[in-house]
C-alpha cells in the first residue's frame, strides 16, 4: 500500500536537483537503489527526491561512524540492522522536514511508511548486496 503523504514540492524538486549533482560509488548507488525501492511501494514520492533523501542520509551515518556504508555489508547481521535502522531514521526525520502543514497526519502515515520499508529492506538485504 502507498500512502500520499503532503510533501513540499518545491523542496522535493531541490533534492532532486541536489541528487543528480552528486557522484556516487558503486556501493552507495546498491544502498539508495535498495532503500528506494523499498520504500517506495510505501510513500507517494518522486524517485529522484526519495534517492536524494537517502544519499543524504548515507551521508550521515558515514560522516558519524567515521567509514563508508560499504564497510559493513559483511559485518554481522546485527551490525547491519543497526545501520540501516539509523539510515531509516535520518530518512524519515528529513522526510518529516520536507512536509507540508498540517503534518500530523503524514508524520503517522510516514511512521507506518518506513516501519514496513526497513522491515522489507532487511528481509531483502542478502538480495541487494549478494
Amino acid at each position: 500500500m502507498t500512502y500520499a503523504i503532503n510533501f513540499n514540492e518545491t523542496v522535493l524538486k531541490n533534492i532532486e536537483f541536489d541528487y543528480i549533482k552528486v557522484k556516487l560509488n558503486p556501493d552507495n548507488i546498491k544502498w539508495i537503489q535498495g532503500i528506494s525501492k523499498e520504500l517506495c511501494k510505501h510513500i507517494a514520492i518522486p524517485p529522484l527526491a526519495l534517492k536524494g533523501i537517502i544519499c543524504h542520509s548515507l551521508g550521515e551515518w558515514q560522516e558519524k561512524h567515521k567509514k563508508l556504508i560499504s564497510d559493513i555489508s559483511n559485518n554481522s547481521v546485527g551490525d547491519i540492522i543497526i545501520a540501516t535502522k539509523e539510515i531509516f531514521a535520518s530518512c524519515k526525520k528529513t522526510s518529516i522536514e520536507v512536509l507540508k502543514s498540517p503534518k500530523d497526519q503524514s508524520e503517522l502515515l510516514l511512521d507506518i511508511a518506513f516501519e514496513r520499508g526497513f522491515k522489507n529492506f532487511i528481509e531483502n538485504f542478502r538480495r541487494f548486496f549478494h
